[in-house]
């Protein structure tokens, strides 16, 4: 049994908030796994910790079978690993004046010479497969907008094919619906789940609401304040298993989409504990 990612003990502290509590998991490759809490529950932190954005107060982390931290420090390897892990944010992370087929391009930018790559000069091949891969989340025709033109599902759809050119064997997707409608957030996790499916991504994504997590994930982990409550299949999630885990804040995990968090709030709510 092969493991995407593990992590054994992870502890975070920022001043006077333990983000996370010893937090250790194992995950399958091939898997596509909801990581489900309410705000403040350890969630992004967890995440960004996955790809080295962040460091550790203590434990360890382990990425396509290599150590990538280890007791608050980064291990040599973790830029190797790195360049195979794509990263989704809520707010999309599109550079706006640059046209959608560049955002997309940027995602091979580990593999291109340094020199090419300074002055964005891509060749015909590396431009061939990021429209392939605008084609497969179906934006191919804005492949020459600017990225500022484009709305919110589409713009997650643009870091999607990022992910793809990056040939990515792990996605982190940090609250990738928290900011869409009902159905921008339908297409992308459908798209999250056939990247999982058809190209065997291993994929983590992070959610408040429930009901995505149950539809589209068979696995969920919960966390609440910093530790892991919940690990197992998502269909148990009850409404009062859920009010057992959260108490007062299990009514968060339910009918996120009513009022769409603004990115100030979303900001704020990431920091706090």
């Amino acid at each position: 049994m092969a493991f995407a990612v593990v992590t054994r003990e992870l502890s975070k502290s920022f001043a006077h908030c333990q983000a996370l509590d010893k937090v250790s998991i194992q995950i399958e490759e091939g898997e596509m796994v909801a990581l489900l809490g309410a705000s403040g529950s350890g969630k992004s932190t967890l995440l960004r910790h996955l790809p080295g954005f962040v460091t550790s107060s203590s434990g360890e982390i382990d990425v396509l079978g290599q150590t990538v931290q280890a007791k608050g420090k980064l291990m040599p390897q973790f830029k190797q690993v790195r360049s195979r892990v794509g990263f989704v944010f809520q707010q999309f992370n599109l550079v706006n004046r640059l046209p959608v087929i560049t955002n997309v391009l940027i995602g091979q930018l580990y593999e291109t010479p340094w020199w090419r790559s300074l002055f964005m000069r891509f060749t015909v091949e590396q431009r061939q497969k990021a429209l392939e891969a605008l084609a497969s989340v179906g934006i191919e025709q804005a492949a020459w907008q600017r990225a500022s033109s484009l709305s919110g599902g589409q713009q997650q759809r643009a870091a999607l094919a990022r992910c793809l050119v990056q040939k990515a064997k792990i996605i982190l997707a940090d609250e990738p619906i928290a900011s869409l409608d009902p159905e921008a957030s339908r297409k992308v996790m459908v798209l999250l789940q056939q990247l999982n499916q058809e190209h065997k991504c291993t994929v983590l994504v992070s959610l408040h609401q429930v009901e995505f997590a149950i539809r589209y994930c068979a696995r969920t982990i919960a966390l609440n304040a910093g530790r892991v409550v919940y690990d197992g299949p998502s269909s148990d999630l009850t409404p009062d298993l859920l009010a057992e885990l959260y108490g007062s804040s299990a009514h968060e995990l339910f009918n996120s989409h009513a009022q769409p968090e603004s990115p100030s709030a979303t900001h704020s709510q990431s920091r706090a504990c």
